[in-house]
């Protein structure tokens, strides 16, 4: 047998395309991964004004929380650079 397992770890840096911006963040999909960056996470919210709806960005990801039957694992991120 053969499986792939997708179980990030904290300060796991990864790329994603943003899905959706508003004025709490922004939300980013990974996979089975939705990563929210919320803005008050941020040292500079200013970077979510260089922000646009299915740009690249790279993300660490803070933290994550899945229970047994979910179809996506939720995870918290900070956005490290945009691409």
């Amino acid at each position: 047998y053969s499986a792939k397992v997708c179980n990030p770890t904290e300060g796991s840096k990864l790329e994603g395309k943003i899905l959706d911006i508003n004025k709490m963040g922004a939300l980013v999909k990974i996979g089975p991964l939705s990563v929210v960056l919320p803005k008050q996470y941020h040292s500079n919210p200013a970077i979510f004004t260089k922000l646009m709806k299915d740009s690249n960005v790279i993300i660490s990801i803070v933290g994550t929380k899945f229970e047994l039957h979910d179809t996506e694992i939720e995870a918290v991120g900070l956005i490290d650079s945009i691409k």
